[in-house]
């Protein structure tokens, strides 16, 4: 297991405390780069990259950062663990989402995959696991992999 999912992986049930997209946890995510309320998924992803010593730049925008990483050419088509999932959020928007692959499972036709996520939700919003089926949620913007942070 790379270090950036044992990192997402110590962060699962960390997030929102006493009111929306705000909290302690939050705060850490947010890394004092916009005052809470506001939205933390990409900046959970931010830390966790920092913390693993990733050397990109700390977004909050789930979006500009796919399109920052995009141009760099880091877009991949088959993903592996450890590596990043962009959605768009619906319906057509500028904003995104943005998980870290944990685990792929391959069956004929289809890709299951599992995700750990910040900011998905209602109120109270916690880092947790999610599993999505690519036939049956075909929207996503794409894979990235981050240099330096491939399974080892």
């Amino acid at each position: 297991m790379n270090k950036l999912l044992q990192i997402a992986i110590g962060e699962i049930g960390k997030g929102e405390y006493g009111a929306n997209n705000c909290g302690l946890d939050v705060e850490k995510y947010l890394d004092g780069r916009v005052e809470p309320p506001a939205n933390w998924c990409m900046a959970f992803i931010s830390w966790c990259l920092r913390e693993a010593g990733a050397d990109v730049a700390y977004h909050l925008s789930a979006r500009a950062a796919f399109n920052d990483f995009r141009k760099r050419g880091w877009k991949i088509e088959i993903p592996q663990p450890g590596d990043l999932v962009f959605w768009p959020r619906p319906p057509v928007s500028w904003q995104g989402h943005v998980g870290i692959v944990e685990q792929i499972n391959w069956e004929l036709l289809n890709i299951e995959y599992h995700t750990i996520e910040g900011n998905k939700g209602i109120f109270p919003s916690k880092v947790l696991r999610y599993k999505y089926e690519l036939e049956q949620n075909p929207i996503i913007l794409g894979f990235i992999r981050i240099p330096g942070m491939e399974q080892p």
